[in-house]
């Protein structure tokens, strides 16, 4: 540990002696990771993770969006699915004695809906299978409960005006429970599914959506082979309403139905900033290269000190993996300041709500910089440690001291060196065989 530590501390003070050079790197590298961390958080929390609910992988939404009474009827005896629901959205009006009347989302649904997404209650309870026909009592959204009624733990029992009528309050959801957007957006509040509806025996009369989960072992395509017959079904009990025969309503996985329409932009974009990506490695490589030229010398006198390979390397490993993390850390930043302003100009997306970043995430932006940081390293770095050791030696004592000591000593920078105590011209001719050195130094 002492040996990691006294390695990073030697880096430390070798990338601050190149001020220019750590800037830019870091510079380059938070970008280039700050902008695919944020593409990466966005996709892998669209498309790549599934849906937060028990078995989504099971989970069907039946096409079409808006299906009839006579349909809804008959999913109880549908056996491919373990359990189904049905929901249908309406904006209402709350009337309030303090203000003028606002206006809500209002979703009616069955008592398997909360079971579905696993919802809980945070006060009172869900709705449930004895409350069929119940239009009179509500159960409340979290963000509905904390906006309107100031998180009141004693709203449950209460009652409000819903377009006049009185309304009993029996729950209120947790904030944990994340609606399914594919379902006519966030609705304020929830309530029972009103059966006794003329409606439902109309077959004209669409206005639910059915969404289902597969009983275990049942394939999708097994599962729409019972949906057609369904249909046949329901289209010969009403053969006026259907007189062109059966509809089509092919089941979709809930997950493909969410995020489907969006997969192709999301994924070209990643493409995009993973060009981008590739071009700031490019740059940063070239900066990597251009410091390992002008270390060579230095490189050279260490070796000459005795300084392995290998420590050579492990220092300049540590100096790349310090330049990754550094742009690990902008690159969060940089992430996490784009997706707070994605949230804040309500960027429409599926799932939008859930794109944080998280440990995944985190893991993915500091793994990314680090390895990339570390490959652009070490190839120059190989180049540093395993050249010529006497050719940058040479130079660098032709270029210091040669021209230094010839300044104090009154030769002309011309000249080409010693030969037997005598000045020699560059390229060895036109020697002055009487001139002798100044000061004693001839032989």
């Amino acid at each position: 540990m002492k040996d990691v530590v006294r390695g990073f501390g030697l880096a430390v003070r070798s990338l601050r002696k190149a001020p220019t050079f750590t800037a830019a790197t870091i510079l380059l590298m938070a970008l280039g990771v700050g902008v695919v961390t944020t593409v990466f958080t966005i996709v892998d929390h669209v498309l790549f993770r599934p849906l937060p609910y028990p078995a989504a992988e099971r989970l069907v939404y039946l096409t079409n969006g808006s299906h009839n009474g006579p349909t809804l009827e008959r999913l109880d005896a549908v056996e491919v699915f373990d359990s189904w629901t049905a929901t249908s959205s309406v904006d209402v009006n709350l009337w309030r004695v303090d203000g003028d009347p606002l206006r809500l989302s209002r979703m009616e649904t069955t008592p398997a809906f909360f079971t579905l997404f696993a919802a809980r209650p945070q006060l009172g309870r869900l709705i449930v299978d004895a409350d069929r026909d119940r239009v009179d009592i509500a159960v409340l959204t979290h963000a509905f409960w904390r906006d309107v009624f100031g998180s009141d733990p004693g709203v449950v029992g209460t009652t409000m005006l819903i377009d006049g009528e009185p309304i009993e309050i029996v729950g209120v959801l947790s904030e944990e429970f994340v609606h399914p957007s594919r379902l006519e957006g966030q609705p304020h509040f929830y309530r029972p599914l009103e059966w006794s509806n003329p409606g439902f025996e109309n077959p004209g009369y669409h206005a639910h959506s059915v969404t289902a989960r597969l009983a275990a072992g049942v394939s999708l395509e097994q599962a729409n082979q019972r949906i057609d017959r369904l249909e046949a079904e329901v289209a010969a009990a009403h053969p006026d309403y259907y007189s062109e025969g059966p509809q089509d309503w092919p089941l979709v996985s809930l997950h493909d139905t969410t995020v489907g329409y969006v997969r192709g932009s999301l994924l070209l974009l990643l493409g995009a900033v993973g060009l981008l990506l590739l071009d700031a490695c490019v740059n940063v490589a070239h900066l990597f290269m251009a410091r390992s030229l002008a270390r060579t010398r230095e490189m050279a006198v260490r070796r000459a000190m005795g300084a392995g390979t290998r420590n050579l390397l492990e220092q300049l490993t540590t100096e790349s993996l310090v330049v990754g993390l550094a742009g690990g850390a902008g690159g969060l930043l940089i992430a996490k300041l784009v997706l707070t302003l994605l949230r804040r100009w309500t960027v429409e997306l599926p799932r939008g709500a859930d794109v944080t970043i998280d440990l995944r995430v985190f893991l993915v932006c500091f793994g990314l910089s680090a390895l990339t940081a570390l490959i652009l390293g070490l190839l120059p770095a190989f180049r540093s440690v395993r050249g010529d050791l006497q050719a940058p030696l040479r130079a660098g004592g032709r270029g210091i001291s040669g021209g230094r000591r010839k300044e104090r000593a009154g030769l002309p920078e011309w000249s080409g060196g010693l030969r037997g105590g005598r000045l020699a011209r560059p390229g060895g001719v036109g020697r002055a065989p009487d001139a002798q050195l100044p000061g004693g130094y001839g032989d």
